[in-house]
């Protein structure tokens, strides 16, 4: 839309905005905005947060526009914390300072933006990266890191889902790294950095004679490729509804897991990242009463203490991270799995202070095996739920901790709101 002096860019690779109106210096603007998925127990996932346009600035002279995302006005309580911009989308965006506006961290957003006489510029609250150089970035990698490139399967939309393998996958102990569920989060650095440390080959040849890895750096293609918020062409944030898709659907879950039942991964990493929130990096915790055996729950229970000494102290332990139709739970209790079932980077931190605590991530994860000397599977995976390895007492404080997450919690969380009240 062009009101003569300034015009909106929405037709650009990696926009993301909906319909826009100019009134004079204010720019109303609509979200892009896809269905709310709802997963386990009904609980609802709506990621309708980012957006990403460009603005043109016709006329002769130097003007400051309002910007109203999902908004008419200004009466919003919590002052914007970053925006990112740049003149020119094929490059990396600048985390702006000191920014004249107001949110509610749920969508709704109102700043100020100074544009300059025949200026462009484009605007984002988080860090934007074209899908094609996302692409290209990892096929470089690839080939510089000398990864078995193999594709597990295909998208709604027939892109290629891939994952790069390093070792011997069906030998040695395999670790599974994956990220890019979530388009906007910009988590596909965490694994970006894992492959440049695998480029240097004394590391890697060390570290290859005992394990294997697996990444996976773009789990939702589609997503990416259409600009979504959260989920894939058929909008379904398969993070939280992994499991419970038709095919149809959801071909990307399907294709993941049959190729997790291939490699069966003794721990799995999953990267996301906070954006424009107003918080830190932190991980979802499973506790480690999960696991079957002395191992694993020791092991669980260390990683969890390292991520959050990683982390500052911070992190979540929300019952919907337990939620039986995620990839995560289904790994733990069909093998076994240790599992960081989410584990959020900032992207305030920028792309090298992300990268340096996804390699942190990385270090912690080797070294705890180290010390527990992990030499095969066998020594971390079991049969959780049913199998051999699982005797009476698992199986109560299994359920004990499940009735803990999904039922007295909730029953507490009501019950303090009565009295609030």
């Amino acid at each position: 839309m062009n009101n003569g002096n300034v015009e909106v860019l929405d037709k650009f690779e990696g926009a993301m905005i909906g319909n826009h109106e100019i009134l004079d210096d204010n720019i109303f603007f609509e979200l892009k905005k896809e269905q709310p998925t709802y997963g386990f127990n009904n609980k609802k996932f709506d990621y309708n947060l980012h957006f990403h346009f460009g603005i043109k600035n016709h006329s002769d002279k130097n003007i400051i526009l309002n910007i109203f995302i999902e908004c008419k006005n200004k009466d919003l309580k919590k002052p914007i914390v970053r925006l990112w911009t740049s003149d020119n989308p094929d490059e990396e965006y600048n985390l702006e300072k000191n920014i004249d506006g107001k949110t509610d961290f749920h969508g709704k957003s109102f700043f100020k933006i100074r544009l300059d006489a025949n200026k462009l510029l484009y605007v984002s609250n988080f860090p934007p990266k074209k899908y094609s150089k996302i692409k290209k970035r990892f096929i470089d990698l690839s080939i510089k890191s000398n990864a078995n490139e193999i594709i597990i399967g295909k998208t709604v939309e027939n892109r290629t889902i891939k994952a790069y393998e390093y070792g011997e996958i069906n030998h040695k102990p395999a670790i599974l790294f994956v990220s890019g569920f979530h388009p906007p989060e910009r988590d596909t650095i965490a694994i970006e950095a894992i492959m440049e440390k695998l480029t240097k080959n004394e590391w890697k040849n060390k570290v290859l004679s005992k394990y294997s890895f697996s990444l996976i750096p773009i789990l939702n293609p589609d997503g990416f490729a259409n600009n979504m918020q959260g989920s894939n062409a058929n909008e379904i944030n398969f993070h939280w509804k992994f499991f419970g898709n038709s095919i149809d659907k959801c071909p990307e879950s399907n294709s993941i897991w049959q190729y997790c039942l291939k490699i069966k991964p003794i721990v799995f990493f999953d990267f996301h990242s906070f954006t424009f929130q107003d918080n830190d990096a932190m991980p979802y915790l499973i506790p480690g009463g999960y696991l079957i055996g002395k191992i694993p729950r020791r092991f669980q229970n260390d990683l969890n203490k390292k991520l959050k000494e990683l982390c500052n102290g911070r992190f979540s332990k929300a019952e919907k991270i337990l939620a039986p139709n995620l990839l995560s739970t289904k790994l733990r209790t069909e093998f076994g799995t240790i599992t960081s079932p989410k584990f959020h980077l900032h992207m305030k931190n920028g792309i090298k202070g992300s990268k340096d605590m996804a390699i942190s991530c990385l270090e912690i994860i080797l070294t705890l095996l180290d010390s527990y000397n992990i030499t095969s599977s066998s020594e971390i995976l079991k049969k959780p739920y049913g199998g051999l390895k699982s005797n009476i007492y698992d199986k109560i404080r299994i359920k004990t901790i499940n009735y803990w997450h999904f039922s007295m919690k909730s029953i507490l969380r009501k019950l303090i709101g009565r009295k609030k009240r």
